[in-house]
């Protein structure tokens, strides 16, 4: 059923989709206008933070 969780799914596989799915959708921009940080609802410190934390890189292993 569409909008429901995988209850399989960890904390940390969802957190990880989110951020590598807005990082998709600006083209691997953090911060400013249209940036992951903005759609996540976040501070780009903090987002820099979680991505080292998970292991994802950082800006430019996400440009296309």
């Amino acid at each position: 059923e569409p909008g429901r969780a995988d209850p399989a799914r960890t904390l940390t596989e969802i957190e990880s989709d989110a951020i590598l799915g807005a990082l998709e959708r600006t083209g691997g921009r953090i911060y400013g206008p249209g940036g992951a940080a903005k759609i996540l609802g976040l501070h780009p410190n903090t987002l820099r933070s979680r991505m080292a934390r998970l292991g994802l890189g950082g800006a430019r292993d996400h440009r296309g």
